[in-house]
């Protein structure tokens, strides 16, 4: 017989399905976490097609993780795999893949010539905004199309004007349907710019709270402390449950905690996991298999993670504690906890306020954490009024409306340094007219090449790094030197293919400080960079030794 959650996700994908049949325009996708919101999108966009012969469909989403999982999952509801474009920078094509077979994939990458494709929001908002005449030809694919945006309060806040104007025309000029996917919806709508999103609900409203209540597997509650405490806590939860999650907001948080537990005697039962972005794809995926196995057999475990766990990834923990953040960050993390259902009760979800916390000039976490603290200052006077639940869609909007009207005049129109912001440069572009470089009246004085050239999603200044993780790893890291390596380069190129796995992305500052210890060599040219042996770790990853010769950790921002 049906259960009340499958009984539910089918109402959800039918109602998708249903408002398919509705006109063009941006639309929210309102389904809780767990509600099956990919297929039920799927199932709307199939219909869309359909009714109105679009061209192609889109689904984007923030992390490589996602797509993957998603990526398969769309091909077999589709059935057809032949017709859906996987396209991202971590595609491994095989090594003996014949040079037909290539080119076409590099063909339909660079045009995106595909009924289905499925890609990343770097991607899209590179296609977008970016002056590279590659993602500039993939542009007019976008248009009469349904383009499905998972997560979309992962578009970066200084790009939101950028991002609702183009949706905006995409919609109102090219005819595309959009739809956002979010369980903690931002409030586009609500900027200076503001999004044109449909009031219309795809799932009706008087159903969606109950809906939401179905998938409910977890409660809030906050506890202050200082991060040496953490362990403590963690210890008292698992006099109930059998594992827990930690999520900490930097790498340098994750490795003291980590640490401190693996020192603990009072974790001597446990198994320790430490996963985040300075471990490699590969190093990353054996950890994952290793707690899967661990949680199947139902062992005491302890994850210490930064926020590379928070989408993408299917597990589900008995109690999670998450360092304080934005309430978004706060939901996702939650959404690894009781994920399933697997407990009847609702699991506890500890949001950890630690005065002692270092965040140094990631300003984005501490304007989001002051947004988190009004809304639980907030809720603890009138939680009725949440109906008793943070993760409502009347605690997700209070929040974004007071972490937007914290940002300074200007910020979501891209500002860049000593130049005008990039939504200034697209549109009356003051600077241009006001040098007394007015061109004649028919000439455009949007400076399209500039704002191109100074666009970037993620202006992280980073650089990719070939790690010696595992046997392989190191073989491919020994090839890389070999002597075929000078003169081929179709082996080079099947070289780098498989290195994919063993990648680190580090900041150019850490780079020049690992080049300075010599931890770093170069490879064909110069071209790859490749961490010496000693300077990956088995547990955490990346290493960067101090001026006293000890140990300390990299503190990417993930």
């Amino acid at each position: 017989s049906e259960s009340i959650i499958q009984k539910a996700r089918r109402e959800m994908a039918d109602y998708c399905c249903s408002f398919g049949e509705e006109p063009c325009g941006i639309y929210r996708v309102n389904i809780p976490t767990g509600g099956g919101k990919t297929l039920s999108s799927l199932r709307y966009a199939l219909r869309h097609c359909e009714k109105y012969g679009k061209k192609r469909i889109f689904y984007v989403a923030p992390l490589i993780s996602i797509l993957e999982q998603n990526s398969k999952v769309i091909s077999n509801a589709i059935g057809d795999a032949s017709i859906v474009l996987e396209h991202h920078s971590n595609i491994v094509h095989d090594i003996d893949d014949d040079s037909e077979n290539r080119l076409r994939y590099d063909l339909l990458a660079e045009t995106w010539d595909s009924p289905i494709i499925v890609t990343t929001l770097v991607q899209l908002l590179d296609s977008m905004f970016s002056d590279s005449t590659s993602c500039v030809r993939r542009f007019h694919a976008l248009c009469d199309s349904v383009l499905i945006i998972d997560e979309v309060q992962s578009v970066p806040d200084n790009m939101l004007t950028l991002f609702n104007l183009t949706l905006n025309f995409l919609s109102g000029i090219c005819n595309t349907t959009v739809i956002l996917c979010s369980a903690t919806q931002p409030c586009l709508e609500k900027l200076k710019y503001r999004l044109d999103v449909s009031e219309k609900s795809i799932i009706p409203k008087d159903r969606h709270e109950e809906y939401h209540n179905i998938f409910r597997r977890t409660y809030f509650k906050k506890q202050e402390c200082n991060i040496n405490e953490i362990p403590f806590i963690i210890r008292g939860l698992l006099e109930s449950v059998s594992n827990v999650l930690v999520v900490c907001n930097t790498k340098s948080e994750s490795v003291s905690v980590f640490r401190n537990i693996r020192e603990s005697e009072d974790f001597h039962d446990c198994n320790l996991f430490h996963l985040s972005a300075s471990m490699c794809m590969k190093h990353r995926h054996v950890v994952l298999e290793k707690m899967y196995d661990a949680l199947r057999r139902n062992e005491r475990l302890v994850c210490v993670s930064t926020q590379v766990i928070e989408a993408g990834v299917d597990i589900s923990f008995e109690s999670v504690i998450r360092f304080s953040a934005g309430i978004e960050n706060i939901i996702q993390s939650a959404g690894r906890c009781n994920r399933n259902g697997e407990s009847d009760s609702l699991m506890p979800v500890v949001i950890a306020e630690c005065p002692d916390e270092k965040l140094g000039n990631m300003k984005s976490i501490s304007i989001r954490k002051v947004a988190t603290e009004e809304l639980l200052a907030d809720f603890s006077r009138s939680a009725d009024e949440y109906n008793g639940d943070l993760s409502s869609d009347k605690a997700v909007g209070f929040y974004y409306r007071k972490l937007y009207a914290a940002r300074e005049k200007d910020f979501f129109d891209y500002p860049v340094k000593g130049k005008p912001s990039i939504y200034e440069l697209l549109s009356e572009n003051k600077s241009y007219s006001d040098n007394g470089q007015e061109a004649a009246e028919y000439h455009l004085r949007q400076a399209f090449k500039s704002a191109g050239m100074e666009f970037n999603v993620f202006d992280d200044g980073s650089e990719t790094i070939i790690v010696p993780y595992d046997e392989e790893g190191r073989e491919i890291i020994a090839l890389l030197f070999g002597e075929k390596a000078k003169y081929d380069l179709v082996y080079v190129s099947k070289l780098i293919e498989r290195s994919k796995k063993y990648c680190v992305s580090v900041y150019r500052n850490l780079l020049e400080r690992l080049t300075a210890e010599g931890a770093i060599i170069s490879a064909c040219d110069g071209k790859l960079l490749i961490l010496k042996d000693g300077w990956y770790d088995n547990d955490v990853g990346l290493v960067v030794l101090g001026d006293d010769g000890g140990s300390q950790w990299n503190t990417l921002i993930l």
